[in-house]
């Protein structure tokens, strides 16, 4: 781009005075029309365009919203006019498709054009036949490739599929259990075999003859280049990233910098000074790239190269100059030139995306939100949407909402639709982080909210000892584990959202699911027949299907024999309702162990598994049912999972880096892609709550579930069923 990007933040700023519900960017001065622009200095041509451009791209990839661009040439309409062809096709190239009106629709307004965006989708479901679209939007991927005689820079579809690749190649090599010595071996690839004996023999060469015609030519593994002596330095520093990622991140080979196209040996001139800052530009190249890793190695796998500098001489023998020639081994993991142009709107202001942040999105298959409520009217999905995606509602009913329950299935997401709530009632509204209240039962819910910066977050403990006098709206989550037994909260939160003192009443939105209740207390919530209006979603996109078909059987059990007071009818017609939204299959299991050595056993067995399948060690929990059999499986299971480097801990602060130990309450609301949950024998004293438990517990995975009992019999057993 012909900017940085602190300064295209300066340029795009998000409109904090806007009276339109979604996020609004200013973008300043664009000339628009293509008379006006083929008028304009190519350089400030294409900085309008970029800048345009990157604009479109944050909101494609933060859930849509409007860009305003003030008019800069006088006398223009846009029916007339259009935009420009230039602009049509950067915006084509970004949205990977011909058609604008997909995510774009162009308004006119006085001196201003405001082009409304929806979010991004890869539309990934419609077509097996169809190419495959990144899950977020980019203008370039930032990966380069080797390809037969030149270099190819990915577009976003490549890359997706080369990362994909990757991806299933070491994980195919860690599951077939490749020796260490082997694996090691692989990741430096070892000497290239790749390329033919004659490079090589080149290569070994100390000295080269000015005008001599190499007997090889330029190839997937070879690339001449030949600069003009004013220039030299300054071409060499812009192509080194790219050539030596693209020849690693395909089959490896040699860089010749001082021959040309026609396989002729021309040189450089250089002197001293000049070629100790030729080694000092090769050198530090590592320091410009960045890798993606797909192994286990991690920090200590790294890209390898070597290179030689050759003395170049006349046919009289005198020194007229150098060669010099940069040998790059392949690589198993992704490396990246440059950061992916690929922006989106974080905490008011438009941030690009790191490389590894934007790899670890695109390759992400963490099924999304696809639903909401009809009290929002849904203008589009959010499936196959990019991680950050929420979906873009219209305003319907909402003036006259001040207190909504929210009945969800297990597996829909209730967190993730509560922060979408809180985003959207702070952008129509202008609210300030303070004057929105997120309240929840356990601190590791609470801390993983406050990471996230848009609002307050605090326990009901917390809320009942301090008041708030700043908050216009409150947002309740995991209601039903609520208790009453420090006051009446939920008249506290319905008192200050409808509070004399607020210029007009505010949200009071509540999130519970009966079929999680894990205690048999008081909740605090009013009787059921007093949840109105309420609103329900029943699409689960959380849980692999196997998770769900588990979920959906016991749910219906729960409903039919009651144990508790719950809304039954309300919520037969909402298991009537519930669907898997995908086809993932995922893994569901229940297993029965004699005693806990045993149990402990199985889960380190099984997280070494999957390590060698690829996953991490974020992205496994093992849940009790309470802090003391945390306590109890502490040290047999660390010592147990300590053969795979794995310490297992408790939350702290969020969804942390590790392995979670922790006990069902606590992980209540959270969610990993593999769990564990051990059911304590003899059963807990608050047995008949227990199924929605195991309700609780299991809709934590996404998509491994291993519910393991602790039975000295079978008789015990059937107690569980």
């Amino acid at each position: 781009m012909a900017f940085e990007d602190p300064q295209l933040q300066k340029l795009v700023r998000v409109d904090l005075a806007t009276k339109y519900p979604e996020v609004v960017l200013c973008v300043g001065k664009i000339t628009f029309g293509e008379k006006a622009r083929e008028k304009m200095p190519k350089n400030s041509k294409q900085d309008q365009k970029r800048i345009l451009a990157s604009a479109v791209c944050a909101l494609l990839n933060s859930g849509g919203g409007v860009v305003k661009a003030e008019i800069e040439n006088e006398n223009y309409n846009l029916q007339r006019d259009e935009i420009g062809l230039d602009l049509q096709d950067i915006f084509r190239s970004l949205l990977l498709s011909p058609d604008l009106t997909k995510y774009l629709d162009f308004v006119q307004q006085d001196n201003n054009l405001l082009i409304f965006i929806k979010t991004w989708n890869s539309e990934r479901a419609i077509s097996i036949f169809s190419s495959a679209k990144p899950r977020i939007c980019s203008l370039s991927s930032g990966l380069y490739a080797k390809s037969g005689a030149s270099l190819s820079h990915m577009t976003p579809t490549e890359a997706l599929l080369f990362l994909e690749e990757k991806q299933n190649k070491a994980r195919r090599e860690l599951k077939a259990g490749t020796p260490a010595k082997k694996r090691k071996t692989m990741d430096v690839e070892e000497d290239m075999h790749v390329v033919n004996n004659t490079v090589a023999e080149l290569f070994s060469r100390d000295q080269l003859q000015k005008g001599e015609t190499l007997n090889f030519a330029e190839s997937g593994n070879v690339e001449f280049k030949h600069f003009s002596t004013d220039k030299f330095s300054t071409r060499v520093d812009e192509i080194l990233p790219r050539y030596i990622s693209g020849f690693a991140n395909a089959c490896g080979g040699y860089l010749w910098i001082g021959v040309d196209d026609n396989r002729v040996v021309q040189g450089f001139r250089s002197d001293d000074e000049g070629l100790k800052s030729l080694r000092k530009q090769i050198s530090s190249v590592q320091e410009k790239l960045t890798i993606f890793h797909f192994c286990k190695s991690r920090y200590q796998h790294k890209i390898k190269y070597e290179y030689k500098i050759f003395e170049v001489y006349d046919e009289a023998v005198k020194h007229c100059g150098y060669v010099c020639a940069v040998k790059v081994e392949p690589f198993t993991c992704a490396v990246f030139s440059e950061d992916p142009q690929s922006w989106l709107v974080d905490s008011g202001t438009v941030k690009r995306l790191e490389a590894n942040e934007w790899a670890e999105w695109v390759i992400s298959a963490d099924p999304d939100l696809s639903e909401f409520s009809e009290t929002f009217k849904l203008e589009l999905s959010v499936t196959d949407g990019p991680p950050r995606a929420k979906p873009v509602y219209s305003h319907q009913g909402l003036d006259n909402l001040d207190d909504l329950c929210e009945q969800l299935f297990p597996g829909t997401g209730k967190t993730v639709v509560a922060l979408k709530v809180i985003e959207k009632i702070r952008n129509m509204f202008q609210c300030q982080q303070q004057e929105v209240l997120y309240i929840c039962e356990n601190q590791p819910l609470r801390d993983f909210v406050r990471k996230k910066n848009i609002c307050q977050a605090v326990t009901r403990v917390a809320f009942m000892k301090d008041s708030y006098s700043d908050v216009k709206h409150i947002i309740i989550d995991e209601a039903q584990n609520f208790r009453d037994e420090k006051g009446d909260w939920y008249q506290k939160a319905l008192d200050l959202t409808s509070s004399p003192e607020l210029p007009e009443p505010g949200f009071l939105w509540i999130f519970l699911d009966y079929l999680q209740t894990t205690h048999c207390f008081s909740t605090g919530l009013p009787e059921p027949r007093r949840h109105d209006p309420v609103e329900s979603l029943t699409k689960v996109v959380r849980n692999a299907k196997s998770i769900y078909c588990y979920l959906k059987d016991t749910m219906e059990e729960i409903v039919k024999n009651p144990t508790v007071d719950i809304p039954q009818e309300r919520l037969q017609r909402l298991l009537s309702a519930a669907t898997c939204a995908h086809g993932v299959e995922g893994h569901f299991e229940v297993v029965y162990m004699s005693d806990r050595i045993e149990i402990a056993k199985y889960v380190a067995n099984h997280c070494h598994q999957y390590l060698k399948s690829g996953y991490s060690e974020k992205d496994i929990a093992i849940l009790c049912n309470s802090s003391e059999e945390v306590e109890t499986y502490r040290g047999i299971l660390t010592k147990e999972l300590r053969k795979s480097n794995i310490l297992p801990r408790t939350m702290n602060g969020g969804l942390e880096e590790y392995t979670i130990l922790d006990s069902f309450r606590r992980f209540s609301g959270l969610e990993r892609m593999i769990v564990f949950g051990i059911i304590p024998h003899p059963i807990p004293m608050q047995h008949q709550v227990l199924k929605n438990i195991l309700v609780s517990v299991a809709s934590r995975a996404n998509l491994k579930m291993h519910l393991l009992y602790e039975t000295w019999d079978m008789g015990a057993a059937r107690l569980y069923q």
